[in-house]
């Protein structure tokens, strides 16, 4: 719920939009309903999207940084999650990515399956796969 004296990223001149970039690590919480972010909880990630670039104007998708499962099996961004992305935010919105841990831990987690639990990640660095996730 806009309040009249509210100031959104979209009241701010052109000038100033273009060069100040304001968001957050995500933009799922349905918490932010509480705080007027959000009119009403919404049913898929995505959906809170159009709401939050109405008061901001960047944010980091970090769902894709969770990429390492097992040593066989690594999951990258979807084409229809970035076609989506980019369908629901205005021309001007920013996304920042972190890069995925498939790519960035040298390390399977402690919690991991035991097969794969503190073992070397054969993807560590990999090339081919940083390749893949930036196009």
């Amino acid at each position: 719920m806009k309040r009249d004296s509210e100031i959104t990223i979209r009241s701010l001149p052109s000038t100033l939009r273009k060069r100040l970039r304001i968001g957050t690590c995500s933009w799922n919480y349905p918490e932010w309903e509480e705080l007027g972010i959000y009119s009403q909880n919404k049913r898929r990630h995505y959906d809170y999207l159009p709401e939050y670039a109405e008061h901001f104007n960047s944010t980091e998708v970090d769902q894709w940084f969770w990429s390492l499962e097992s040593p066989d099996v690594v999951r990258l961004r979807k084409d229809e999650d970035v076609e989506a992305y980019a369908r629901l935010t205005p021309a001007d919105f920013k996304f920042t990515v972190k890069a995925p841990n498939s790519i960035t831990l040298t390390n399977f987690y402690k919690q991991a399956p035991k097969k794969s639990a503190e073992k070397p990640n054969p993807n560590f660095l990999s090339e081919k796969l940083t390749e893949a996730f930036l196009k």
